[in-house]
Order: structure tokens, then sequence, then C-alpha cells
């Protein structure tokens, strides 16, 4: 996702896509790849919380920490505002 770097979104317009992103239908599963030496810690879990399942240590597996796209641009929404 160093796309984002390189093309100046700031950390609330990258988290508002991954979390959209999932709201669109597709035929074949996608794999959001992420350079942690690019991305801050805070950022890094929010980006974990948008999908459902993750690749933690090689193993693809349910993400607990999941959050429903539209709760999650809700609680993005309110950070803004705070």
């Amino acid at each position: 996702m160093e796309w984002a770097v390189e093309a100046g979104l700031g950390a609330d317009a990258l988290l508002e896509y991954e979390a959209r992103a999932n709201v669109v239908p597709r035929a074949d599963p996608v794999v959001c790849a992420y350079d942690l030496t690019k991305f801050g810690g805070d950022v890094v879990i929010d980006v974990m919380r948008t999908h459902p399942m993750i690749i933690v240590g090689g193993v693809l597996q349910e993400n607990p920490f999941f959050v429903p796209p539209d709760e999650f641009l809700r609680e993005l929404r309110e950070r803004r505002r705070a």
C-alpha cells in the first residue's frame, strides 16, 4: 500500500479506502500488503481492523478485531470531529 504514501494520502483517507473496499463485491480475494517501516503502528492496527480476514505469521485467519465498515467509518468520523 505504499502507493498511498507516494500519493500523499493521509492516514484517514487510507483507512476510509480500506473500510470501503470491504463493501465492493468481487470474485477473487484481495491481499493488502503493508511495508511496516512506512506506516505507524496506530495506522497498521486500524488497517487490520478493517479486514475480516488477516494473515499473521503466514497464517490466514479470521480477524477477531474486525469492525464492520459502517461502524468503522462512523468511528473514523467521530475521531475527526474530536
